[in-house]
Formats: structure tokens, C-alpha cells, sequence
């Protein structure tokens, strides 16, 4: 996801073939397959900005930039919609954030976080991506308010 005049921009650096994580199914979580960084679902453009503000995370116009460079997901569904197990798992990531508008030389804060993954699919809701990122952000912060 690239918007120019967005205040917060993550951008996944994840080659879209890349395996990302596990997929079982089932009541007993079965191995269904492997997940793929391009089956995770982005969150919609405005939807990180709008979400940090009512968090209170990140409340300026200072421009950030993010930069997903690891993810690793482990998904349990219900089997071909069958049942009504809700999905869970977890998910880790890795963004790289930064201030573009200090200039090329300015310093990356590097922030891992890791998420339970209880109700919400992330390859079908934005949801488990908005609660990473602003979970990364958050941890983050410090870091970008001393730069």
C-alpha cells in the first residue's frame, strides 16, 4: 500500500510468493496448506491513520513510513466453512519504521510484535494487520519521537 498524502505508510517488502505461515483446518487443526504473503490482507488506505488517532498512538502530521519485512503467521480455521470454530492463531512481524521527511540519512526504528489471532481471518479481515502494525508503532514510538 503506497499513498502519498497519507500520514502513515506501510508497504509490504515481502516477495507475494513468499510462504508466511501455516493453515490448518479443522477441529483438531489438521495441516491444511501454507499461507502466502499475498493472501494477507492490507489494511484499506486510511485505515491505519484513522485507527492511531483514536488510539491516541500517533496524533501528528509528521509523515511515518513503514516497511514490513518479516512475517510469520500460524492460522487455524473451521474446515470448508463446516462448524463454527472461529479462527485463531498467531501472527509475528517485523516493521522497519522511519520519518521520510528527515531526510534519507534518518534512523530506522525496528519494532517485532506478536498478535493473537482470535475470531478474525487475516487473509479475508484488515483487522489482525491494523491491531500488528499500530502494535508495532506503538512499540516503536520512543524511537521516532527521538528522531
Amino acid at each position: 500500500m503506497l499513498l502519498v498524502d497519507a500520514v502513515i505508510v506501510v508497504e509490504q517488502q515481502l516477495p507475494p510468493e513468499q510462504f508466511v505461515g501455516s493453515l490448518k483446518q479443522g477441529l483438531v487443526c489438521l495441516p491444511a496448506g501454507k499461507i502466502r504473503a499475498f493472501q494477507m490482507r492490507m489494511p484499506a488506505p486510511g485505515a491505519l491513520e484513522k485507527e492511531a488517532q483514536r488510539q491516541a498512538i500517533w496524533l501528528g502530521d509528521r509523515k511515518l513510513r513503514g516497511e514490513l519485512q518479516n512475517l510469520d503467521v500460524s492460522l487455524c480455521t473451521s474446515w470448508k466453512g463446516i462448524a463454527s470454530t472461529k479462527p485463531k492463531g498467531k501472527m509475528s512481524l517485523e516493521i522497519a519504521w522511519s520519518a521520510p521527511d528527515l531526510g534519507a540519512g534518518a534512523v530506522k526504528c525496528v519494532s517485532s510484535v506478536k498478535i493473537s489471532l482470535d475470531g478474525d481471518d487475516p487473509r479475508i479481515s484488515d483487522r489482525p494487520m491494523i491491531v500488528a502494525i499500530l502494535a508495532s508503532l506503538a512499540n516503536a514510538r520512543h524511537c521516532l519521537d527521538e528522531t
